[in-house]
């Protein structure tokens, strides 16, 4: 296996040495999480309110490449690099104050849609520095997960926090659009110096 203490963890540009391994982190983030959750419905309202914008706005994601069917899309609505707009801003409130108390850690937030009968095979994100948190804005049932060795499904209202640097893979068999948000996040004890190794690798 190599430095890796699993077979299923192969970050693709940066590696933090002194973290600790593991797919899912129920524990680390859950004021994020819970942030989120109680704020549920009024997320949700601003997704239904701004449905028109979203969907003109959506670009089939980076990764798409790993889809082989189906359709997956994102809205990016926060960029540590690059900053917030106004615009999303004033569209977006109470996704954007439910993270605001965590922005210094945060590194990316967006809105992901995936069409029933889409598959995203597996894949390994960039870096185990920081951690991805699902936000689950609507599901219906039927889109499930799979990091590492573990599969979870998508709760309307429910978070979950995993390392994308494990291998993961997506199926959604459901009836209905599966959306989340999206949010990266900086592990807690990520050293400084990785994270601006890691930014300046991806500007």
């Amino acid at each position: 296996l190599g430095y890796w203490p699993s077979m299923h963890q192969r970050p693709l540009l940066q590696c933090c040495k002194e973290l600790n391994s593991e797919p899912w982190h129920d524990e680390e983030l859950q004021p994020l999480r819970d942030s989120l959750e109680s704020n549920c419905n009024q997320i949700g309202g601003e997704v239904v309110r701004n449905s028109a914008f979203i969907s003109n706005n959506m670009i089939v994601e980076q990764e798409n490449e790993r889809t082989f069917y189906g359709s997956w899309k994102t809205l990016v609505l926060y960029d540590a690099m690059l900053g917030g707009s106004q615009e999303i801003s004033a569209m977006f409130p109470a996704i954007l104050n439910s993270i605001q108390p965590f922005i210094s850690n945060i590194t990316f937030v967006k809105l992901s849609k995936l069409t029933p009968g889409s598959r995203i095979l597996p894949h390994t994100g960039p870096t185990n520095c920081a951690l991805r948190t699902h936000f689950t804005v609507y599901h219906s049932g039927g889109a499930q997960i799979r990091v590492g060795g573990e599969w979870r499904a998508w709760q309307t209202c429910k978070a979950f926090t995993f390392d994308s640097s494990f291998e993961h893979e997506v199926i959604h068999d459901g009836p209905d659009e599966r959306i989340v948000l999206i949010v990266d996040s900086w592990r807690d004890h990520t050293p400084d110096a990785d994270r601006k190794s890691y930014c300046t690798d991806n500007t």
